[in-house]
This record gives structure tokens, C-alpha cells and sequence, in this order.
């Protein structure tokens, strides 16, 4: 296949351009994250032999708080970022605790999310009702195979919520809600 890419800009890179901050010093201009990339897009655009370099930090999120009365930060190991928030006076033991949880329900149904966006879309325009619905009822089964059925049955319950409601069953402290 040929591929042609093509970019409304002076410079390539869209969401994932990268930026000189200081002389020497180059970070992205807009995504912070390039997430989950999957592993065949890298393999099968060959983004290495083009100089792509994924870099995970330590630190993944620091959240300094109005006032300078302190920060939260997120490391990609849950349990250090845990440990970490039980001695941290702006969390509080319990949501440090419920830390470990919240992540492994997100990552479980990012997961869910990941078999829904692998399979092929539907040309929406044409489509019918039940052809959409088929295809999404299709999609919750190759999930519930993969992940079980309780992580797509979390799903279906999560969707539909705001992400307000679904951040407060987890955490009790403001500073954390809003991380």
C-alpha cells in the first residue's frame, strides 16, 4: 500500500508535533501521551525505522494545587503512586487506598473500549438502526469473551454516567476528583 499523509500546517506531526521549549529541550506541543499505541500500528507503519522514540517517565501526572499548599503526583507504578498518596495530606488514606481500585476499573474498561474500536466501522451515513446496534451488540460480546462478563457489564453500567459521578465513587477528596 501506499500511504500519503496529509497535514493542514507548515510542520508534520499533528497532535503528536514536537516542540523546542528551551535550546535543547524538545516536548510535545499538544499530547502529552500517545496512550496505548498499539503495537501493530507501529510495526506496520515501520515508525521506528523512522525515528519514533516512546519515552514512559516515572512521573505521569504532577498536579501542583492553587496556593502552592502542595501537589499530587502520579506514577506509572500504581502501588508507588498509592503509597505515595497515603502520606500526602491533600488525599487522605482512604481515597489513597481506593486509588488501586479506580485504576484497574479504568484500565479494565479501556480495555472493553479497545475490542469495540478494533473492529471495522460502519459507514454510519448507510448504516441502519439495527445494523448499528448489531454491530455494537457484536462488538459487547467479543468483549465479554476477551475481558468477561462483569468488566462488560461495568461497561454498559459507566457509560452512559457524567464522569463527575463515576470519579465520586471512588474518591472522597476534591484534589484527587480533579486529578
Amino acid at each position: 500500500l501506499g500511504v500519503v499523509g496529509l497535514e493542514a500546517r507548515d510542520g508534520l506531526g499533528g497532535m503528536a508535533e514536537t516542540a523546542e521549549l528551551t535550546p535543547g529541550v524538545r516536548v510535545p506541543a499538544l499530547a502529552h501521551t500517545v496512550g496505548r499505541m498499539w503495537p501493530r500500528i507501529t510495526r506496520d507503519l515501520r515508525l521506528r525505522d523512522h525515528g519514533l522514540r516512546l519515552v514512559q517517565p516515572d512521573v505521569r501526572v504532577f498536579a501542583p494545587q492553587p496556593g502552592g499548599v502542595g501537589s499530587i503526583v502520579v506514577h506509572g507504578d500504581v502501588v508507588k503512586t498509592a503509597a505515595e498518596l497515603a502520606t500526602n495530606p491533600l488525599v487522605g488514606p482512604a481515597d489513597a487506598a481506593a486509588w488501586a481500585t479506580a485504576d484497574g476499573q479504568l484500565r479494565g474498561l479501556a480495555e472493553c473500549l479497545a475490542h469495540y474500536l478494533r473492529q471495522a466501522p460502519l459507514d454510519v451515513g448507510s448504516a441502519s438502526l439495527g445494523n448499528m446496534v448489531g454491530a455494537a451488540w457484536r462488538a459487547l460480546k467479543v468483549s465479554a469473551r476477551a475481558r468477561g462478563q462483569r468488566d462488560t457489564v461495568e461497561l454498559l453500567r459507566v457509560m452512559p454516567m457524567a464522569l463527575r459521578d463515576l470519579v465520586d465513587e471512588w474518591f472522597d477528596r476534591d484534589a484527587l476528583r480533579a486529578l
